[in-house]
């Protein structure tokens, strides 16, 4: 291959092309070669999409290092990753809530810098996951991306990854990208994908996440937004690459590419733990393939994204100040108490600028107390901790509006009590909650 690359051995094959590994001769490195098996009617577009691709330096990407023809036939050369892809990993179980979370964060995170550099994925799914010794790697950026752009005959993608728009024969931009992170989502907590999104049209998805020991409800609340209809109503990867970090408890920088502190741990990729009790922690580790926080980053080089920086929590952009979740306050109010219980109603206030497409609450009552008999939300208990999330005919919140009446029956000595902190869509609430 132009004198410079030596073939080794294949090692994958898609449905466009296969990957040898390789030895660039010149630089004297391992490398992978990926050939076409797929005769393009314009390998010019190729070439430019290897270029996007090659200027998209991010933790999370795997680099292109080269672009060439050899006997008409385009090639790209690339990292030479090991590990196991998540596709891979998943045909051992689901993973842990904490650590599916994360892992997504990164891919989140990878979109986000592709995304700013105008660049879509377009066939997001766990075989384009690569879990690596350092760290989530996305996979196929540049042929990705060439795919997604139809030329004869129907969209070419992934069934049961491609957003409604996709489907339709539209080829959708950075949204696409975020609806299938929220299939692959799904299936790294389940084990497999949705109901309803295999067919050629997607016909009653399944829009909620089975109930996963100590999960915590906003995980399934931001999955039915990457999965809305309406390319429109799904969050940006960016903003889902910061409320993914949060609901998995990484710590502020996780996402910038820095590395892991001496002291931090590597998260399980098989077991379980009490999110309510676990220190917040970066690392992940995979069977086989070390899965470690300084796996992934937001922040690229200011040339990259030309001004945009990722900080946890809060995309800045220059001019601009954008809110990843919303302010909000609670009342929560004792409405009637007798000896062994008491009635409760809550109000919730967005108090932030952006609009809330479906809040979840969560908050702590004090040991020996039950929530019981709730109404108007999906009222959920698991040790003291207290999920309650919204209703369809409730789930939408204004920014300056309020849902009232949001109640329960709670059993037990002292029930009249008020819990000391709230938490909706994974940020800290101010409490307005006198008794009353």
């Amino acid at each position: 291959m132009s004198g410079r690359y030596r073939l080794i051995e294949p090692i994958g094959e898609g449905g466009m092309s296969v990957v040898w590994r390789a030895y660039d001769e010149v630089l004297r490195r391992r490398v992978a070669v990926k050939l076409l098996t797929t005769r393009l009617p314009d390998a010019g577009r190729l070439r430019a999409e290897a270029q996007a691709a090659a200027l998209l330096s991010h933790p999370n990407v795997s680099a292109v290092y080269d672009y060439g023809v050899t006997d008409d036939e385009p090639f790209v050369v690339m990292e030479l990753l090991d590990g196991e892809t998540l596709s891979a990993r998943l045909t051992r179980g689901p993973l842990p809530w904490r650590a599916a979370v994360e892992v997504c964060a990164h891919i989140a995170a990878a979109l986000s810098a592709a995304h700013a550099r105008g660049l879509v994925h377009r066939d997001i799914k766990p075989g384009n996951i690569m879990l690596t010794d350092t760290g989530v790697k996305v996979v196929d950026f540049g042929i990705a991306a060439l795919a997604g752009r139809p030329v004869d005959g129907p969209v070419v993608g992934t069934p049961g990854y491609l957003a409604p728009e996709r489907l339709a024969g539209e080829v959708g931009g950075p949204a696409v990208d975020v609806y299938a992170v929220g299939v692959v989502l799904f299936e790294s907590l389940t084990g497999r994908r949705p109901a309803g999104i295999d067919g050629l049209v997607r016909d009653d998805a399944e829009l909620t996440v089975p109930l996963v020991p100590g999960m915590p409800p906003e995980v399934a609340v931001l999955y039915q937004e990457c999965l809305a209809v309406d390319p429109g109503m799904r969050p940006s990867s960016t903003t889902l690459a910061s409320r993914l970090a949060a609901l998995a408890g990484m710590r502020a920088g996780a996402l910038d590419g820095g590395p892991l502190p001496s002291s931090a741990e590597p998260l399980s990729m098989t077991g379980t733990e009490d999110p309510r009790t676990a220190p917040p922690r970066r690392g992940l580790r995979a069977p086989h393939a070390a899965l470690r926080t300084a796996l992934a980053g937001t922040a690229v080089a200011a040339a990259v994204l030309a001004g945009v920086a990722l900080v946890f929590g809060v995309l800045k952009i220059p001019g601009t100040a954008m809110q990843a979740t919303p302010a909000c306050t609670v009342g929560y109010r004792v409405t009637q108490t007798w000896h062994d219980g008491a009635t409760v109603s809550l109000s919730i206030t967005n108090t932030g600028r952006t609009d809330i497409t479906r809040w979840a609450l969560t908050f702590d009552l004090p040991n020996g107390l039950r929530a019981r008999s709730g109404w108007n939300g999906d009222w959920r208990q698991q040790g003291t901790h207290v999920s309650v999330a919204a209703t369809p005919d409730n789930a939408y919140l204004a920014a300056g509006a309020s849902v009232s009446d949001v109640g329960t029956n709670v059993d037990g000595k002292d029930a009249g009590s008020v819990p000391g902190h709230f938490t909706l869509n994974g940020e800290r609430c101010r409490s307005d909650s006198p008794l009353s």
